[in-house]
């Protein structure tokens, strides 16, 4: 899977590797337990009809993983190249339809963003390669048999990985480099992805019509799986092409223009209950800036306040459990506002305090952010000649 923004978001992390999080999503569990209940029942006895249920599911699970961490070096391949381009990659997330390595930014030009998506499937040819010298040089070991047929389905699956990727629908690897060509051709970021995502877009709609052929076919479980991954494409490619348009229409904004200078803050010293009652009940946010004498010393969320039991709220001090002023939950007023989207959409939230050094001077919310967003998008759509900044 190319590049972006995992679409799912509830798991664990793995561990960290060279600055990367590494994550799995929940929904790998699914298709960990299907590609290991397939192999252990399916592939392996048909090749070794005597061999044992329980080594049968061992090597089904053995090769489920191998297969996951042969995703992995995929993404790691597409992270390696971006970092080489110091765009950094903040984390990779193994989840039902792969993986996807959530690079933060787009590349500045059409020749980086080839070099990144073409990383993929190269890795993947190679990994082709070596599962294929292993399959020829594990012949003459104990238990042969079965690692022939362990590292012959990996040669074949990070084979199919690698082909399928190179079809050029955008988000696929493919699509990107796609979107790198006509970026390259037209000078036009934007129009190379609208373009990109119209082929993604088709190249799902057409995963789709085939998966429902199969259903029809009689092969249930295979059609379905065509028809979630195409509507996951397509969807995608929407996502894809949304967040670019975004970044266009936002081109140029910086906070300073739309921040909201009248802000709503706490004192550190108040009580829970005290910032309950006069600012979560009264006006209604989930979170504020805490302030002392005009420097942000703090934040205080409802998540803050819904892990203190409510019989200590009388006692316990907004100081106490307030999260510190970072660069991940603050901005500037020079930060652009497609900024402070993509950090709202990583960090969670709705609001961000202001601030000029350590002085609080306003606030701006994502819902400042998406009015700006429709004004700008429907005012452009009824003049396709306004300038975007």
């Amino acid at each position: 899977m190319s590049p972006g923004k995992p679409p799912l978001s509830k798991g664990f992390t793995l561990f960290q590797l060279y600055g990367i999080t590494i994550a799995v999503d929940y929904s790998w569990f699914i298709i960990f337990g299907l590609v290991t209940w397939s192999l252990a029942i399916g592939y392996f006895p048909r090749y070794t009809p005597d061999l044992p249920p329980a080594l049968a599911w061992s090597m089904g699970a053995l090769s489920a993983l191998l297969l996951f961490g042969s995703v992995l070096l995929h993404e790691l391949a597409h992270s390696y190249v971006a970092i080489r381009h110091s765009i950094p990659v903040e984390r990779i997330t193994l989840f039902l339809f792969g993986g996807m390595a959530q690079i933060t930014r787009e590349a500045r030009d059409s020749k980086t963003e080839f070099q990144i998506a073409v990383a993929g499937p190269i890795c993947s040819f190679a990994l082709a390669l070596l599962f294929w010298l292993l399959t020829l040089g594990t012949r003459h070991l104990v238990q042969a048999d079965l690692f022939v047929l362990m590292f012959g389905y990996l040669t074949t699956i990070n084979m199919a990985l690698a082909i399928f990727n190179l079809i050029p629908g955008f988000p696929l690897d493919g699509g990107r480099m796609l979107r790198a060509y006509l970026w390259r051709k037209y000078g036009d970021f934007a129009r190379a992805t609208y373009t990109a995502s119209r082929v993604g877009k088709g190249v799902a709609l057409a995963l789709i019509f085939l998966g429902f052929v199969q259903i029809f076919a009689g092969n249930l479980i295979g059609g379905l799986w065509l028809v979630f991954i195409g509507m996951f494409l397509q969807q995608a490619a929407e996502a894809g092409y949304s967040q670019v348009m975004g970044r266009e229409l936002l081109a140029g904004l910086m906070v300073r223009d739309f921040m909201t200078q009248a802000v709503i803050t706490l004192s550190p010293t108040m009580t829970l209950e005290q910032a309950v009652e006069e600012a979560f009940f009264r006006h209604a946010h989930i979170c504020y800036p805490v302030t002392d004498q005009g420097t942000l010393v703090g934040i205080l969320t409802l998540d803050h306040i819904k892990e203190i039991p409510r019989q200590e709220w009388k006692e316990r001090r907004v100081q106490e459990v307030m999260s510190p002023p970072t660069a991940e939950n603050t901005v500037s007023p020079e930060t652009s506002i497609y900024e402070v989207l993509a950090k709202m959409g990583s960090g969670g939230t709705s609001r961000l305090p202001v601030v000029q050094g350590q002085k609080l001077v306003g606030i701006i919310t994502r819902r400042d952010v998406m009015n700006l967003l429709q004004i700008r998008s429907g005012l452009r759509g009824a003049d396709s000649s306004l300038p975007l900044s």
